[in-house]
C-alpha cells in the first residue's frame, strides 16, 4: 500500500488512467451516491472511460441526480482502475457478487471515514473534511475540468445530507467553504433540496407513521431506540432503503445523548449510531463490532438474532457513556 498526501497527486495519477470504474459503499446515502457519480462524470470529462458499479438500485429519491451517468453492475476487467469513494473499508464496498475484483491495474481509496486504516493503493484519507463529496470536489479542481451543474449538484447533494442539512457537527469552515466553491460554480441549492428533501413517496410517510411510534429511550434514558422490522416495512409498502433518516427522527429526541436505528434485512442486522455529545464516540462502539465511520455518526452489520444484537450495542454504548 502507498498514500497520497494531496488531491493534486491524486488527481494526476487518475488523470493517467485510460479506464476506470467508480465505486462507492454498501446502502449508498447521498454522499456516497453524489461522490461516486460525481468522480464518474469528472474522469470522463478528462478523458478517462468511466462507469459507476452500482449492484443496488439507487434510492429513489435520488435518481433524480443520477440522470446522464454511466451505471454497471458489471465487474470490470484487469486493465481498469478501481476508483472506491466514501467507503471505509474494504468490505463495505458494494460490489455484485460481494466478490472484490482482484485483477485490476491499480486500486484508489478516496475518503473521509476516521476509521479507514488507507486499505487501497493510493490512499487520500482526510477525517477533516465533512464529506467525500468535498475531497472529490478538491481532486476535480485540480483535474481541471469544467465542472458541469449536474456535477456540482451531486456534489452538494453529498456535503448537504452528510451534514444534516449543516445542522451536524462536521459543519465545519470547510464544509461552508466547499458549498460555495459548489455554489458559486453552479450547483443549484433549490433543485438538490426539491429532489432529496420535497420528493418523498407516500410509503415513506406511511413508514414513519408506523415506525416513529415505536421510537424508545434506553439506558436511563440517554440512547434514543428504534427498530425497523421487515413487518413494519410491509406493512407501508415501503423498501429497505426508504429508512433513510429516521435515525434522525430518533436523534431529535429531547434529552438523548445520541440514538441507534436497527434495520432488518435478510439474514442480518443493519445497525446506524448517531451521537449529540463529546462524550459519545458511536466509531468506537462499532469498530469494537466491526464497523466504523465518525464520531458522531457510525454504522455496522450484525448477524446475530435481535436480543443479541441489542445487547452487543447496549453494552458498547454504556462503556462508552460510563468508561467502564
Amino acid at each position: 500500500m502507498s498514500s497520497s498526501s494531496d488531491s493534486k497527486t491524486v488527481a494526476k495519477e487518475l488523470s493517467q488512467l485510460k479506464k476506470a470504474m467508480v465505486f462507492c459503499h454498501v446502502f449508498p446515502d447521498a454522499d456516497a451516491i453524489g461522490s461516486a457519480a460525481g468522480m464518474t462524470l469528472g474522469l470522463l470529462a478528462a478523458g478517462v472511460e468511466a462507469e459507476l458499479h452500482l449492484p443496488e438500485a439507487v434510492p429513489e429519491r435520488l435518481k433524480g441526480l443520477v440522470i446522464g451517468v454511466p451505471l454497471t453492475d458489471q465487474l470490470p476487467s484487469s486493465d481498469c482502475a478501481l476508483v472506491v469513494v466514501d467507503t471505509a473499508n474494504r468490505a463495505r464496498v458494494a460490489v455484485k457478487g460481494d466478490l472484490f475484483p482482484k485483477e485490476v491495474s491499480k486500486v484508489f481509496n478516496i475518503d473521509h471515514h476516521i476509521s479507514n486504516p488507507a486499505w487501497g493503493e493510493i490512499n487520500l484519507i482526510k477525517g477533516d473534511y465533512p464529506s467525500a463529496s468535498c475531497i472529490v470536489l478538491e481532486i476535480l479542481e485540480e483535474l481541471g475540468v469544467t465542472l458541469s451543474e449536474e456535477m456540482l449538484n451531486l456534489l452538494y447533494a453529498g456535503l448537504l445530507e452528510d451534514t444534516g442539512s449543516f445542522r451536524f457537527s462536521n459543519a465545519t469552515p470547510i464544509a461552508f467553504e466547499s458549498a460555495a466553491r459548489m455554489v458559486g460554480l453552479g450547483a443549484s441549492p433549490e433543485k438538490v433540496a426539491n429532489l432529496i428533501y420535497f420528493n418523498i413517496p407516500e410509503r415513506v410517510v406511511k413508514l414513519r407513521g408506523i415506525a416513529i411510534p415505536q421510537i424508545s429511550k434506553k439506558i436511563e434514558g440517554q440512547i434514543g431506540w428504534l427498530v425497523v422490522t421487515n413487518k413494519m416495512l410491509e406493512q407501508a409498502g415501503a423498501v429497505g432503503g426508504d429508512t433513510e433518516g429516521l435515525v434522525d427522527e430518533v436523534r431529535a429526541l429531547s434529552g438523548v445523548k445520541g440514538s441507534v436505528m436497527i434495520r432488518e434485512r435478510e439474514g442480518s442486522w443493519k445497525v446506524s449510531l448517531r451521537s449529540k455529545v463529546d462524550n459519545l464516540d458511536v466509531n468506537k462502539v462499532a469498530q469494537a463490532l466491526g464497523g466504523g465511520g465518525h464520531k458522531a455518526a457510525a454504522g455496522i452489520t450484525l448477524e446475530d438474532e435481535l436480543e443479541v444484537v441489542e445487547k452487543k450495542i447496549l453494552e458498547g454504548l454504556r462503556k462508552e457513556l460510563t468508561g467502564v
